[in-house]
């Protein structure tokens, strides 16, 4: 049976091949062999050989496959069929030709596209009227309710368009998101069919979701050809967009001056705005379209209109530097001293930005110096920040105040000082600025260029009397700020000037720390001969020594040390240089520490010594090194790891052959720790495993937790040490503390040579861990073949269950291992047996979707309507997890279409409730009950409805579903669309006669869900459809 399954997916693979290469011979040599002419093809959409052929374009081909029995209907996995594939690739003849082997030609696929839609978006003229021809509809709607002719109108394809009108498409029909045809192609800037349409009656003002008209889009996107047509139509000259945007505001931001003044010509106001929307005027001053903003000025626009958030036209103008237009506005009256609310006046703006023509226009004009806005910025803190010096005098000469801070508490000079503009701070000094207010942070002009490494400004401060010990709010000093950072010659100058070389900040941190910490050793060292103190420690109680010696400073270290550092002093956590050292692998401080007198054993607050330390981090240089100087091989940390165990987990076999060879315990563990073997075992380091099994470790040590060194092998993969240890006289069959065996973690984890080795040294096959998992059952639900044949030849039980009654049957299929499950059924496994929960194989394969499964136990004999303990079948199990082919297959081999599960719920039922439309069709065509109930007396119409499935409610409605049906809890469909806001579907279900007016259970109507829920369009509906208003509706 496997070798006729491998010929025939053989067949098909080069089936599909010959029909993509368009290669006729083949394909008919191929089907004479027994390629099936309907089965599905390998590939991503799993098509048909006929809907491959079409799609290529391969006539020749195509009527071969029809010939020899090719459904010409069949579908691939996004329902195409070959007349929407042959559509969308503008293949006239096979269009034709399946069209008259009886193509369906309304067909859809899983976005409801039909071949008319993929055509008329094309644009293949001639295939859109064969398909009119034909009868397609031409109204028909995807998904996303587009149509042909709003497809073709926005792709510009002016003959389909024509030709949808002429056979009576809906010239105002709207997508999803409410555009128009028309809408569409004045966007798209296609002339020739806004006209057509508009000369069939398409609504000129016609809007979509985010309130857009035709004019609004043919205005945002420049068409102004499009835009007289269609002012030309009555079209509004005021409509607005959701962010309040104006026609004329799009046409004044984007520079059409024709438009604007037709606009004008037209009647629309200059002036409109909306809740978040600039008036037309300052989007052309923004943007810089002069010729726009004399028209809009001369036609009577508010010069200070200021919206939103307090923006005029005129600061607009000043910021970007449209010095023309600043000018026109101010002979039109602009006031110059309005501010924004987040950027400022006109003047500040243009300060900042660096427009000094525009600075100087505006001061000429009148312009308030010193205004500053909501966040206090001035025109002189702009310019001074951004290093436009000509400006800064102008403003100083005009009368600026030198002073005032923002309310960060930045003054210009601070501004200037940490942006490093030399001239600007000296200016700023000659015109009287104060040297030492703090900003908001505490830093000071010294401070802030300190910092940022400008010593200029640093010597031009102090030259005027700055403070060279203020601090910040961190308590730092310039000079820490200096040294962190390592503005050498900013250091010296300070120091030179009288700052105090051992302040500290509020970490008790020092200059020399944070310059030793940094590895600036120039520093370090012009700190130490200016008397820093070597040995000061901070918060956490690092000296200078134990951050140089962690960060690998080397010559800062020796600097240190011939300055007298305290060598094995300890920060908060007991850490001396030498253990930071060691651990970050830094051997030549180490050796100099080790010279120095560091003591070699010295302890932390977790029990590491440097030789820990460095064993841990793989440092051999370092970890021989402090043994040459004396160091224990036999400490250990708080975990109980000795330095063999952290040299063996990491395979240093250097570090380990020379702690042994200093007399390190080769068994020694802790109390959570594994041996030396078990870490080399677990990591796969087999000359270590090797070493130490020489040096005498005992093989079959068990701890923590009963772990042995086989174990970790077997399970982690590495089969040279299994062998070894094996070799060594390893205990094949002990289990850890949780039962599990060697073989059983080899099996899990699919490492098949090991498992052969294990059963080869009388690994017993069936020992169950304490979930009552074996071996084959590890190897059976992780899908390795090989060892669960391995298993079998070797004696495994193939029926035992696990504590959860699941067998290697049932864990592989519900795991989806088809090849384990053909070998298990091969080995005489029971088909029908059951979990605890009552679930066969078959149920669970179902469930999670897995065809080929379902399709080998069926045909092994598997119960088709076996049920678990909730009543559900394979059928149920299938419908509801939306897996179309089982579905398929489990109802050709004859499940039951009605079986209802404990809540009698049917196949249905949960199709509907999940939205899988393709299942309700197949359930429907196979004769379910469209009107059945379960126990809450709901039907699949009802879930339908509630969960939003408008394509299912309709398909319910056409097979006579009753519309009005009801349950004892959540009322009619009506009722449950209107509650959950489903708009499509109450307009559908009311034009299929819904009573408008249904109060039940407890007299709840429609109209009162919907009004409770705020579902204004659908109140809106049912209102129009002659709901009944009760007035106890509005009482609270």
């Amino acid at each position: 049976m496997a070798a006729a399954a491998t010929t025939e997916d053989k067949l098909l693979r080069a089936l599909a091949d010959a029909c993509d290469s368009g290669n006729k011979a083949e394909v008919s040599r191929l089907l004479s062999a027994g390629a099936l002419v309907n089965g599905k093809l390998p590939g991503a959409y799993r098509s048909t050989a006929l809907l491959r052929a079409s799609d290529h374009g391969h006539v020749d081909i195509v009527r071969l496959l029809l010939d020899r029995g090719a459904n010409v209907d069949a579908t691939n996995d996004y329902r195409s069929t070959a007349l929407l594939c042959a559509s969308a690739s503008g293949h006239t003849d096979i269009v034709r030709m399946l069209l008259d082997r009886g193509a369906s030609v309304d067909a859809i696929n899983r976005y409801r596209s039909t071949a008319l839609l993929r055509a008329s978006a094309s644009g293949h003229t001639d295939i859109v009227r064969m398909l009119l021809d034909r009868g397609a509809s031409v109204d028909a709607a995807d998904r996303y309710r587009s149509t042909a002719l709003l497809c073709a109108s926005d792709h510009g394809h002016t003959d389909i368009v024509r030709m949808l009108l002429d056979r009576g498409a809906s010239v105002d029909a709207a997508d999803r998101e409410g555009s128009t045809a028309l809408l569409c192609a004045s966007a798209s800037g296609h002339t020739d069919i806004v006209r057509m349409l508009l000369d069939r009656g398409a609504s000129v003002d016609a809007i979509n979701r985010n309130e857009s008209t035709p004019l609004l889009c043919a205005t945002g996107h420049g068409h102004v050809d499009i835009a007289r047509m269609l002012l030309d139509h009555g079209a509004s000259v005021d409509a607005t967009k959701y962010k309040g945007n104006t026609v004329m505001i799009f046409a004044s931001s984007r520079c059409n001056v024709d438009i604007v003044r037709m606009l004008l010509d037209r009647g629309a106001s200059v002036d409109a705005t909306g809740d978040f929307a600039e008036t037309a005027l300052q989007g052309a001053s923004e943007h810089g379209h002069a010729d726009i903003v004399r028209l809009l000025l001369d036609r009577g626009a508010n010069v200070n209109a200021a919206y939103p958030f307090g923006e005029t036209a005129l600061r607009s103008a000043s910021e970007h530097g449209h010095a023309d237009i600043v000018r026109l506005l101010l002979d039109r009256g602009a006031s110059m001293d309005p501010a924004n609310r987040f950027a400022g006046t006109a003047l500040r703006s243009a300060s900042e930005h660096g427009h000094a023509d525009i600075v100087r226009l505006l001061l000429d004009r009148g312009a308030s110096v010193d205004p500053a806005y909501r966040f206090g910025e001035t025109a002189l803190q702009g310019a001074s920040e951004h290093g436009h010096a000509d400006i800064v005098r102008l403003l100083l000469d005009r009368g600026a105040s030198v002073d005032p801070a923002d309310p960060y508490g930045m003054t210009a000079l601070m501004w200037a000082s940490r942006q490093g503009h030399v001239d600007i701070v000296q200016l700023l000094l000659d015109r009287g600025a104060s040297v030492d207010p703090a900003n908001r942070d505490g830093m000071t002009a010294l401070i802030l260029a300190s910092r940022r490494g400008h010593v200029d400004i640093v010597r031009l401060l102090l030259d005027r009397g700055a403070s060279v010990d203020s601090t910040d709010n961190y308590r730092s000093t310039a000079l820490l700020r200096a040294s962190d950072h390592g503005h050498v010659d900013i250091v010296r100058l300070l120091l030179d000037r009288g700052a105090n070389v051992d302040a500290t900040n509020d970490y008790r941190s020092t200059a020399l720390l944070r310059a030793s910490a940094s590895g600036h050793t120039d520093i370090v060292r012009m700190l130490l001969d200016r008397g820093a103190s070597v040995d000061a420690a901070d918060r956490y109680r690092s000296t200078a020594l134990l951050c140089a010696s962690d960060h690998g400073h080397t010559d800062i270290v020796r600097m240190l040390l011939d300055r007298g550092a305290s060598v094995d002093a300890t920060n908060r956590e007991g850490s001396t240089a030498l253990l930071c050292a060691s651990a970050s692998g830094h051997t030549d401080i180490v050796r100099m520490l080790l010279d120095r007198g560091a003591s070699v054993d010295a302890i932390n607050r977790n029990e590491s010594t440097p030789l820990l330390c460095a064993t841990g981090h793989g440092h051999v240089d370092i970890a021989r090194m402090l043994l040459d100087h004396g160091a224990s091989v036999d400490a250990t940390e708080y975990k109980g790891n000795t330095v063999m165990i952290f040299a063996s987990s990491r395979c240093n076999v250097d570090i380990v052959r020379m702690l042994l060879d200093r007399g390190a315990s080769v068994d020694a563990t802790g109390d959570f720790a594994e041996t030396a073997l078990q870490g080399a075992s677990e990591h796969g380091h087999a000359d270590i495993v090797r070493l130490l099994l020489d040096r005498g470790a005992n093989v079959n040590a068990a701890y923590p937790f009963g772990e042995t060194a086989l174990r970790s092998a077997s399970e982690h993969g590495h089969a040279d040490i299994v062998r070894l240890l094996l070799d060594r006289g390893a205990s094949v069959d002990p289990a850890n503390r949780f039962g599990e065996t060697a073989l059983q973690g080899a099996s899990e984890h699919g490492h098949a040579d090991i498992v052969r080795l294990l059963l080869d040294r009388g690994a017993s096959v069936d020992p169950a861990d304490p979930y009552g998992m074996t071996a084959l059952m590890w190897a059976s639900r992780q899908g390795h073949v090989d060892i669960v044949q391995l298993l079998l030849d070797r004696g495994a039980s193939v029926d035992p269950a696990n504590r959860d009654g699941m067998t290697a049957l049932i864990l592989a299929s519900r795991r989806g291992h088809v090849d384990i499950v053909r070998l298990l059924l091969d080995r005489g496994a029971s088909v029908d047996s059951t979990d605890n929960y009552g679930s066969t194989a078959l149920l669970r394969a179902s469930e999670h979707g897995h065809t080929d499964i379902v399709r080998l136990l069926l045909d092994r004999g598997a119960s088709v309507d076996a049920t678990n303990d909730y009543r559900s079948t394979a059928l149920l199990c299938a419908s509801a997890s939306g897996h179309t082919d089982i579905v398929r297959m489990l109802l050709d081999r004859g499940a039951s279409v009605d079986a209802a599960d404990r809540f009698r719920s049917t196949a249905l039922f949960h199709a509907s409730d999940h939205g899988h439309t393709d299942i309700v069709r197949m359930l429907l065509d196979r004769g379910a009950s469209v009107d059945a109930t379960n126990r809450a007396g709901r039907t699949a119409l009802l879930r339908a409805s509630a969960s939003g499935h408008t394509d299912i409610v309709r398909m319910l409605l056409d097979r006579g579903a009753s519309v009005d049906a009801t349950n004892r809890v959540a009322g009619t469909a009506l009722q449950g669309a209107s509650k959950h806001g489903h708009a499509d579907i109450v307009r559908l279900l009311l034009d299929r006669g819904a009573n408008v007016n249904a109060a039940y259970p407890f007299g709840e109507t429609a109209l009162r869900s919907a009004s409770e829920h705020g579902h204004a369009d659908i109140v809106r509906l049912l209102l129009d459809r002659g709901a009944s208003v009760d007035p106890a509706m509005f009482v609270m």
